[in-house]
């Protein structure tokens, strides 16, 4: 599906990026409407092409789920930046571009050629967002770094997990996730930027940086009142020293057919579970019956006491009976059932995109709706499928130099 996008519709933006930041940022630009053009180099393409899962397990380029959900909203080309023809061909799309989004390793000769001081020399408009592990400079700048390394880098390692366990990896990707969503933001405000002064800028995002970020409120706890953020395992949060969590039940339950989350936050919510559960200990026994206080120095006890009731339920009728008393709930869903949840389906927050081999897949549109305000969404482009469009309408490139271009595996 292809929606009209306003707000960049003028605005070129040059995709050098590999992997999951820098990729997700220019994802989310294309999406307000702008020119994104992917540059990979030839044969092997993007790292996450390579990166299954793959449609019926068959290793295919054009089709690695994680891939095609980076880089949507996409033109794509070939070119090698490690030839002196490929780079001066980058410099030459550069100079009509907009904003330029690298991600090239520190002390590198692309990061070099790449530099953004160097690039503005000559297009002085020019926003060069560069999206690195650790930053441009400082000791760890040529450092190597995956999620798990820059998450525990970042401080989010040793506040998740149990506390009575060992740091756990939070899912999924998130810092990368974030480090995007920060390189779109910093980007987007460079672009308004210049066209109050008509100068680019460089713009600079480390994954690591990003990650600290999102711990600050924890950093400032300590620096205050030096008390420290521990691992809470479900809870909301708990300092060192404490012996319990500050609101409960805040907790992940096991029911019939899977886990829900109940989050009782206020004395009125806990009034509506006492009723909703109907157990008549919850009423009775003064170990749960203030929150902190008594509830969260007595967790085990207590989830003891009503470990039962969700035991005998579904997740469905759990979340259906709280939702009726106000009480925060939330059903564990797999990737599966969030597609198949009725809240998505009514607001379309799924959308089918047309593959390239014809194939249809679902994919989240962004988290965002306005008046006027359409987001656009097409699909990720086939390894170096734009190449004829791109190097003809913007460089004036013939036929014979693109072929000529393709048989030395500059393209």
């Amino acid at each position: 599906m292809v929606t009209t996008a306003v707000g960049l519709s003028d605005v070129r933006v040059l995709d050098l990026s590999q992997d999951i930041a820098g990729p997700y940022a220019a994802c989310l630009i294309g999406a307000f409407g702008a020119d994104v053009i992917k540059v990979e180099p030839p044969g092997q393409g993007d790292l996450t092409r390579r990166r299954g899962p793959f449609a019926n397990d068959e290793p295919d380029p054009n089709r690695g789920a994680p891939f095609l959900y980076l880089n949507r909203n996409k033109r794509g080309v070939t070119l090698d930046l490690r030839t002196p023809t490929g780079l001066a061909l980058a410099r030459r799309l550069i100079d009509v571009a907009d904003v330029v989004i690298d991600s090239s390793e520190p002390g590198s000769s692309l990061f070099e050629a790449l530099d953004g001081r160097r690039l503005r020399g000559s297009n002085p408009a020019l926003v060069v967002t560069s999206v690195t592990n650790f930053g441009r400079s400082g000791p760890y700048r040529q450092y190597r770094g995956g999620e798990l390394v820059l998450d525990a880098l970042g401080g989010w390692v040793f506040v998740t997990g149990e506390p009575d366990r060992e740091p756990v990896k939070p899912g999924l990707f998130q810092a990368q996730y974030s480090a995007g969503l920060n390189a779109a933001i910093h980007s987007l405000a460079a672009l308004n930027v210049r066209q109050a002064t008509g100068e680019g800028r460089n713009v600079e995002v480390s994954v690591m940086e990003t990650a600290a970020h999102f711990v600050g409120m924890g950093i400032s706890m300590f620096s205050s009142s030096g008390d420290l953020q521990v691992r809470a395992g479900s809870w909301t949060s708990m300092l060192k020293g404490w012996d319990g969590p500050r609101s409960h039940p805040t907790e992940i339950y096991e029911c019939k057919d899977g886990h829900v989350g109940v989050a009782v936050q206020t004395q009125g919510q806990w009034e509506m579970f006492v009723l909703a559960l109907g157990v008549p200990e919850l009423e009775t026994d003064p170990r749960f019956a203030t929150n902190y206080s008594e509830r969260g120095r007595h967790v085990r006890e207590f989830n003891a006491v009503v470990a039962p009731w969700f035991l005998e339920r579904t997740r469905r009728e759990i979340f259906d009976l709280l939702g009726q008393y106000r009480i925060p709930c939330g059903m564990a869903y797999t990737a599966e059932e969030i597609l198949e949840d009725p809240q998505h389906e009514s607001v379309e927050f799924f959308q089918q995109l047309e593959q390239a081999d014809g194939s249809t897949l679902p994919f989240p549109r962004l988290p965002l709706r306005g008046d006027g305000l359409h987001m656009r969404m097409t699909r990720a482009p086939s390894l170096g499928e734009h190449n004829r469009e791109v190097y003809t309408e913007l460089l004036g490139l013939s036929g014979a130099e693109l072929a000529s271009l393709r048989s030395a595996g500059v393209i």
